[in-house]
């Protein structure tokens, strides 16, 4: 068996590129992983539980890196080679932060400030059903079912199938927008024409409709 220290660093996140996709994690969470374990082979060339320790250390006194990145960034080295965290001492604590839960009047004063009529079908969608960004971005045509008034999330929250309630308006909104686009298989389609839209290009929009409202600015939209 090869060592992985043998290989190059190329190769090495290569090699735990395979395994977590082997291990069926997410393509954001490997994209997420193979961050951080590029990030700590150029910082450390050959790490040590040291070296390590002190890169991680460093992590946590910068400003604007939160708890659950330097978490992240645990957990991927724990993946990618355990013994390199014998001096951890314990997981740095997240900060904890009450839920900003927007009224009704809220949430309708924030969609009606969006113009776009995808857009603001997009937040619609996720205020009334339940729906995260992703969630939301990755849906397709046929996870419509308007006979049942459902609607099925696919590898949602936890990588795990659901459906959730479809409303009567929001069902009379996406005909609308079918009318007028025509999707061919994911129901909200970027710019490309052909991909669905970006989380961040919703987010954006989140965000905007947030100014543009004058909401509760520490409102968050679930990723």
């Amino acid at each position: 068996m090869v060592n992985i220290k043998e290989l190059t660093h190329k190769e090495q996140i290569k090699k735990f590129e395979n395994s977590l996709f082997f291990r069926n994690y997410s393509g954001k969470t490997i994209k997420a992983y193979n961050g951080h374990i590029r990030r700590l082979l150029n910082e450390t060339k050959n790490p040590t539980p040291e070296s390590t320790y002190q890169y991680l250390l460093a992590m946590t006194k910068v400003d604007n890196v939160s708890p659950s990145h330097v978490n992240q960034a645990i957990s991927a080295i724990k993946l990618f080679d355990k013994n390199l965290l014998t001096k951890i001492p314990a997981r740095p604590k997240k900060r904890k932060l009450l839920p900003q839960v927007l009224s009704k009047e809220a949430i309708i004063k924030l969609i009606n400030s969006i113009s776009n009529h995808k857009h603001k079908l997009m937040l619609m969608l996720a205020y009334s059903a339940g729906l995260r960004v992703g969630e939301v971005v990755r849906l397709k045509i046929s996870d419509i079912d308007s006979d049942r008034m459902m609607i099925n999330v696919k590898q949602g929250k936890g990588r795990k199938d659901r459906y959730t309630i479809l409303s009567k308006h929001v069902l009379n909104e996406l005909r609308t927008h079918y009318k007028a686009t025509r999707p061919k298989y994911w129901l909200f389609v970027g710019e490309n024409g052909y991909k669905h839209i970006s989380e961040r290009t919703l987010q954006s929009v989140f965000t905007r409709a947030k100014e543009k409202s004058k909401i509760n600015q520490n409102a968050v939209f679930v990723n």
